[in-house]
């Protein structure tokens, strides 16, 4: 799973830097046609939507590549990191000033979007969760209800409700967890929750 998430994370990378050499070799022919400011313009495009689809991480990174690649193959002499003019100083550094700025401008958008996402799940399910316990009064529906709604949070394998009151009990998601499993510390979920006929949903502790 690490391996996987560490290829899934250097991929965005890699696509990120493939799609700025695209729009450098599609740029590259029009280098006589085309203003240097012109040029630093449709570069802040695919800076854009490489935040936009791959992260805050990759765009910072375009952002110096995008430099980097605009110092050498559009800005006299060309092939060379040095600068003559002072006018491309200007322009270069006002470039990589813009890039980084709409990267991490588009980021924070972007995880500003999956926040509001989580908070609108959060109050759905919350929801849901009212709405299916209005009007019950049978302990094991209650209970039963409350388990696969912790079991789809937590995304656990199995929750444990520890019921407590005049007719306490203990009721376990999926139904075939084998007590033996939670006595020795392996209960799949390393969920459990208490239950109070007083205090309503308690807290969830580690076994």
């Amino acid at each position: 799973m690490w391996n996987s998430g560490l290829v899934s994370r250097s991929s965005r990378y890699v696509f990120a830097l493939g799609f700025i050499a695209l729009v450098t070799a599609l740029l590259f022919p029009l280098r006589g046609a085309l203003d240097k400011a012109v040029v630093a313009l449709i570069y802040l495009i695919p800076l854009g939507l490489i935040t936009a689809f791959w992260g805050l991480g990759p765009g910072i990174t375009g952002a110096l590549t995008t430099f980097l690649t605009f110092n050498y193959f559009f800005i006299p002499p060309y092939y060379r990191f040095t600068v003559h003019q002072p006018t491309d100083v200007v322009i270069l550094v006002i470039f990589l000033i813009v890039a980084i700025a709409i990267s991490q401008l588009v980021g924070r958008m972007q995880s500003g979007l999956a926040a509001a996402t989580a908070r609108e799940r959060e109050a759905t399910q919350l929801y849901e969760l009212s709405t299916a316990l209005a009007g019950l009064h049978d302990g094991h529906t209650i209970a039963e209800i409350l388990a696969r709604q912790v079991q789809e949070v937590s995304q656990g394998e199995a929750v444990e409700l520890n019921i407590a009151g005049a007719d306490s009990f203990v009721y376990r998601l999926p139904n075939d967890v084998p007590r033996i499993a939670r006595r020795s510390g392996f209960f799949p979920s390393r969920w459990r929750a208490a239950l109070s006929g007083r205090s309503g949903f308690g807290r969830r502790n580690q076994p």
